[in-house]
């Protein structure tokens, strides 16, 4: 079994669903053959959507930018690309496990 620790720097959210997936992994019995920085790869891009979602929900999806038109929030992007970054990272976990 590998040691892993989530990265201190993510949010409480991403730290318990790096619980939940560290369990599955382990039930599964591939745990020891995942690549760590796929695991913090993971767990930071989860972070990040979670971090730009709520942004997003104090904020808007939209914003008024300095020549006054309203546009896309610049967190919908990071969410996005954030989103499509875990899934990736998911993907890199499976292949190795």
């Amino acid at each position: 079994m590998i040691e892993y620790k989530t990265p201190s720097d993510v949010c409480k959210e991403a730290k318990e669903y790096m619980k939940t997936v560290l369990a599955r992994l382990e039930d599964s019995g591939v745990l020891e053959n995942v690549d760590v920085a796929a695991l913090d790869m993971l767990a930071r891009n989860y972070s990040m959507f979670i971090n730009a979602s709520k942004q997003i929900e104090r904020d808007g999806a939209t914003i008024i930018n300095v020549q006054g038109n309203v546009v896309k929030h610049p967190a919908v992007t990071i969410a996005k690309d954030a989103q499509r970054r875990r899934r990736f990272s998911t993907r890199e976990i499976c292949q190795t496990g």
